[in-house]
């Protein structure tokens, strides 16, 4: 009962000074309470990682283990760090946001395939076919980030697409399509 008043006072609070009003606000809370959760969640499993995972024989679900939780630590904690005072900094931040996003994604399609697998053992196609469709959204992103525009305006970088909303919904959103939208935007 108490946690529950507390918590109903903090949204009240928030509304009177109107900070869900203010989307970067909110977004700053949601990206700062992202980067607590995932830092705490390392830090209270750490001992378990290095008994049950470091100590292993090498093997490919150990690797996608790894990668699965280091790109995470990583994608989140370079969220958060500065990208220094100059448009290289900031380009550079985007093409490493973007790569570590497409491996994630990798890593993503390459765990369903392995699951597939397990499940299924002699049938490997089944396996492939999955890590194929895993694959399409790394292409999308790609082909979406080929037409973005960086700007770096008052220590800010943002990306934009110069493709109209629609395209990119197509391109996104219809993979059979993906071709067609390379060569008509």
């Amino acid at each position: 009962m108490f946690r529950r008043s507390l918590f109903a006072n903090h949204v009240r609070n928030l509304f009177e000074h109107n900070f869900l009003g203010d989307s970067e606000l909110a977004d700053d809370y949601i990206f700062h309470s992202i980067l607590a959760l995932v830092v705490y969640e390392y830090l209270i499993t750490i001992n378990q990682e290095i008994s049950l995972v470091w100590r292993r024989k090498w093997s490919l679900s150990v690797w996608v283990f790894i990668a699965n939780r280091y790109l995470l630590l990583l994608n989140t904690l370079s969220e958060a760090m500065p990208i220094g005072s100059f448009h290289s900094g900031c380009r550079a931040a985007v093409v490493i946001t973007i790569a570590s996003y497409a491996a994630q994604f990798l890593v993503f399609g390459v765990f369903s395939a392995l699951r597939v697998y397990a499940l299924w053992y002699p049938n490997t196609l089944l396996a492939y076919i999955v890590l194929g469709l895993n694959l399409v959204p790394i292409v999308t992103n790609i082909i979406s980030y080929s037409y973005a525009t960086i700007t770096y305006t008052d220590s800010i970088c943002s990306q934009s697409s110069t493709l109209s909303a629609g395209a990119n919904l197509r391109c996104q959103y219809k993979p059979d399509e993906l071709l067609a939208c390379h060569q008509k935007y």
